[in-house]
């Protein structure tokens, strides 16, 4: 329903092999969100495709971190020096797969969930109003699905010169799949039919396809962005 794209999303792979996936899901409306998710993954892209860690996951961390940071400093600046973008921002999450482990960071709203053991987790908590909300116990989960101001994000890239990254690092545990989204998805397919979806037998490709089209049956009323990967534990590699 949205005239304008502002999410942006991207799968880049390393020669020493480690993969990075990111969604970004920008704000700002005629502020230029969608020049802030680009600006989030363009800039993502180039630190990568430069890092020279191997698989040294620790080294990896601090790289993420600080990357994500630069990112903001990079969208913070620009919007400072053209006064039509002032306000600008967007959230992100990312993904950053090695051979043994693999590193969750995120800021704002947009999720990485986990599904393993036919069990579905979500991985990252939403830097959101509603979930400060929730967490203090002013406001019940159930009421916070349907809130007025559901999407009002407390955290994001770019509208402010600092900003503070939640990084997490798992232990693959088996055949896993890993989603990363918009609120595209997540504000509009419950997780139960987030789960039906992930534990049929289709490919990760059809997998993905009916994630979408459960978001437009629902409504489509926001962007719909979103990465699936699935993680072959006896291979050890990613698709």
């Amino acid at each position: 329903m949205r005239e304008v794209n502002e999410d942006c999303a991207g799968v880049f792979e390393h020669e020493q092999g480690v993969m990075l996936a990111a969604v970004a899901d920008g704000m700002g409306g005629h502020r230029a969100g969608d020049v802030a998710s680009k600006m989030a993954l363009d800039k993502l892209q180039d630190l990568f495709h430069a890092a020279d860690h191997g698989q040294d996951a620790q080294a990896w961390e601090q790289w993420l971190r600080e990357s994500i940071e630069t990112a903001n400093t990079y969208i913070f600046n620009y919007a400072q020096q053209h006064p039509t973008h002032l306000g600008m921002g967007t959230t992100l999450v990312t993904a950053l797969f090695l051979k043994n482990c693999y590193l969750i960071a995120h800021v704002g709203d947009s999720r990485a969930y986990r599904y393993v053991h036919a069990c579905l987790e979500m991985l990252t908590e939403d830097h959101s109003l509603v979930n400060e909300l929730v967490r203090s116990g002013q406001l019940a989960p159930e009421e916070a699905e349907h809130h007025p101001q559901r999407n009002v994000i407390t955290r994001a890239l770019g509208t402010e010169r600092n900003v503070r990254v939640d990084l997490q690092r798992f232990q693959y545990v088996g055949d896993e799949q890993i989603l990363l989204c918009s609120d595209g998805l997540s504000g509009m397919v419950a997780e139960q039919q987030i789960k039906e979806i992930l534990e049929n037998p289709h490919s990760v490709d059809e997998k993905a396809s009916l994630l979408l089209q459960a978001a437009l049956d629902a409504g489509g009323e926001d962007n719909i962005t979103l990465i699936l990967v699935s993680h072959q534990d006896e291979a050890g590699s990613a698709k």
